[in-house]
């Protein structure tokens, strides 16, 4: 990384930390005085400091993100046995989700 790339790394972290935090912190009262609800004001403070907080979140912070492979299908490609097979991985998923472990 050469240093003209990295000071323009700093000054934009920089430029956005202080006028990001000022817009918001003048911006907040304004759009919290908006909420028609209790639950409505509640949500949109909560959603703010979410937002706000994105921002503060080092490089060591690691999220998964878990996915399934989908298989693209194209009519009448699906013959009775895979349409079967499907069914019962699907339910057996769905079991998985609604399972209840008794730890009483």
């Amino acid at each position: 990384m050469s240093h003209v790339n990295r000071y323009m790394r700093m000054f934009g972290a920089g430029a956005i930390n202080v006028v990001g935090l000022a817009i918001v912190t003048t911006a907040l009262p304004v759009f919290l005085c908006t909420s028609n609800t209790y639950m409505e004001f509640v949500l949109n403070a909560a959603a703010t400091i979410f937002i706000v907080q994105l921002d503060d979140h080092t490089h060591d912070t690691t999220i998964v993100i878990k996915h399934q492979k989908m298989i693209p299908l194209t009519a009448g490609s699906q013959t009775d046995e895979y349409k079967e097979q499907h069914k019962q991985q699907a339910n057996r998923k769905m079991m998985q989700l609604f399972e209840v472990e008794d730890e009483f």
